[in-house]
């Protein structure tokens, strides 16, 4: 009884660990590979991106319409890049709203002007989120 008791509260500890995210094996017959993703809120999945993908500045969910806005560094080389060439696209945000379930529109903002001068207001939800990057 007792070790059910530990495996049980191990099993329910783990479960609350991922905070409503679930796990999915996705095949790819092109590649011939199946990839793992991460599928629930947006906290969750773009925690588990961010960690990959060093363009993405941070992100931050409005209450009000449930739109959640992804802020890409967009500065390369000195110079504004096209957020189409990198594949921040319709179809990245496509896949996106699959995957994220509490968000009903999700849209990028760039983090910088045209010039490479920082964007006040971008930056300040930026450091209010807790995002340093």
């Amino acid at each position: 009884m007792k070790h059910l008791t530990i495996t049980l509260l191990t099993l329910l500890m783990s479960m609350g660990a991922l905070g409503g995210c679930i796990e999915k094996d996705e095949y790819n017959a092109k590649l011939d590979f199946t990839f793992k993703k991460l599928y629930g809120t947006h906290t969750c999945v773009l925690d588990d991106i961010m960690k990959d993908d060093s363009m993405i500045a941070g992100y931050w969910l409005e209450d009000r319409s449930k739109t959640l806005f992804i802020v890409i560094n967009n500065i390369r080389v000195g110079r504004d890049i096209d957020l189409d060439t990198y594949g921040y696209n319709q179809k990245y945000l496509q896949g996106l709203s699959k995957r994220i379930d509490d968000a009903e529109d999700i849209q990028f903002k760039k983090r910088f002007s045209y010039n490479g001068a920082e964007q006040p207001q971008i930056e300040r939800i930026l450091r209010q989120e807790g995002f340093r990057r």
